[in-house]
């Protein structure tokens, strides 16, 4: 059945909408129903893999070789039955249906490892002013008594910056 919204695309989801007492029965495609607030993203991503993975396991149990029923040893689920619903039962299940699951995984990420987000590099908390400026005081303090001068020169100009900025 086509979308009652664009009549362009298959309908996925289903909805009765009821306004003045009055109960009205739509069906739309999954980006209609991401439109109009009736499907959060991540249930259309979830939605969408389960669709690939169902669609996966049915080209693949196509080809004319009579392949035997593989079950996973943990949970019970068999390949069928991950066909019709495309999902797994356990974790497990990768091990037991992996022939049928790496390459779509491969054709889903675009790599054999999925690679997440890059870590966030967190924020160096300054100390207020007055505590960077003991520091640098002692660390001055600790300079001139080993004769560390140019270290020392370069704490002293540290020191005379950050009590210039804290007159400002």
């Amino acid at each position: 059945m086509l979308c009652h919204s664009c009549n362009k695309k298959q309908a996925s989801l289903s909805y009765t909408e009821i306004r003045a007492g009055q109960a009205r029965h739509k069906m739309l495609c999954e980006e209609c129903a991401l439109s109009q607030g009736l499907l959060s993203p991540m249930e259309a991503a979830i939605a969408g893999l389960s669709d690939l993975l169902t669609q996966l396991m049915i080209e693949l149990t196509d080809s004319t070789v009579a392949q035997p029923e593989i079950s996973c040893s943990r949970c019970g689920i068999s390949c069928s039955k991950f066909q019709k619903t495309g999902r797994l039962g356990c974790p497990g299940c990768y091990q037991a249906f992996a022939s049928q699951l790496d390459p779509l995984i491969l054709r889903i990420q675009q790599s054999e490892r999925h690679l997440g987000k890059p870590a966030r590099i967190p924020k160096v908390i300054q100390p207020p002013p007055m505590e960077q400026a003991l520091m640098l005081k002692r660390q001055l303090s600790a300079a001139v008594e080993k004769e560390e001068f140019e270290l020392a020169a370069s704490l002293r100009d540290r020191l005379k910056v950050l009590e210039s900025e804290q007159v400002r």
